[in-house]
């Protein structure tokens, strides 16, 4: 009976197959620089600010699918400070052709303690803020009790003659509720190596770029300091109204200074 019992497993397991050799893979994301005042160095306004950003962090997905059928994308969140190099991927790509995106995204909050998010270059203080709702306020989720982090954090000072001031913004990816804006390239994934695309990263363009009247006038934003305390809160910034039908990326024109600049968000990744 034990003989009979030791034959029949014996055949049971020359059924069940080996296990495949996963197909051959690399890592695909993108080579992130920051431009010279996405770093700190002071830039200029159309209307005579001096602007110079203390802190400049992003939160985003790099995405990859590759173009061979037979294998599988990746995708994989990163948040990290703009203002250094970092090289932000997703693993596991097929090789040969991809398609790779980077997508500025927020979390949707609130979040497990243990998600699964990567960092380069940021500290506790930084990564705590990515955990708290968008100063936009609006969301994706349809639940009143989710919310979306941002997926741009900045902070700076502005100078005019005598005037000083300093903004702190914790900004979604494209302002309202609109798909996020992603950008997309192909590249060659190689066997065991990580690929990567050059990425600028301006943050500059939050204030000097775009189709819109307001682009470069930052006297327009200042103004928007009310209590004359120096610092543009996000509720100053939101009680200033916008008429634009033009100002929109995606989504809906805004409403607000707040949304107006929010709006501008995904002109601060540059492809190179």
């Amino acid at each position: 009976m034990k003989r009979a019992l030791a034959l029949a497993f014996a055949l049971l397991g020359a059924c069940v197959p080996a296990s495949e050799k996963p197909p051959p893979a690399g890592a695909a994301g993108f080579a992130s620089d920051p431009s010279p005042p996405t770093r700190g160095e002071p830039f200029m306004t159309d209307d005579g600010w001096t602007i110079t950003f203390t802190r400049v962090a992003i939160m985003a997905n790099i995405s990859a699918i590759s173009a061979n059928p037979k294998y599988s994308g990746g995708a994989e969140r990163w948040e990290w400070n703009a203002a250094m190099h970092a090289e932000p991927f997703a693993r596991a790509i097929g090789i040969g052709p991809a398609a790779i995106s980077v997508t500025l995204q927020g979390l949707g909050l609130p979040v497990a303690k243990h998600d699964n998010v990567s960092r380069v270059n940021v500290d506790d203080a930084i990564d705590a803020r990515f955990r708290v709702t968008a100063d936009d306020e609006n969301s994706f989720w349809p639940d009143d009790r989710y919310h979306d982090g941002p997926a741009l954090i900045v902070s700076a000072r502005a100078e005019k003659g005598d005037r000083k001031l300093a903004i702190d913004l914790g900004l979604l990816g494209t302002g309202a509720n609109s798909l996020p804006f992603d950008r997309t390239h192909t590249l060659v994934v190689r066997e065991d190596d990580l690929t990567l695309l050059p990425l600028l990263v301006a943050a500059e363009n939050l204030f000097l770029a775009g189709a819109d009247p307001y682009a470069g006038r930052f006297d327009l934003i200042a103004d928007a300091d009310s209590n004359g305390d120096g610092q543009l809160t996000p509720d100053e910034l939101r009680a200033v109204p916008i008429d634009c039908e033009t100002c929109a990326t995606l989504g809906s024109p805004p409403t607000n200074m707040l949304m107006l600049i929010s709006s501008r968000t995904p002109r601060v990744l540059v492809a190179q």
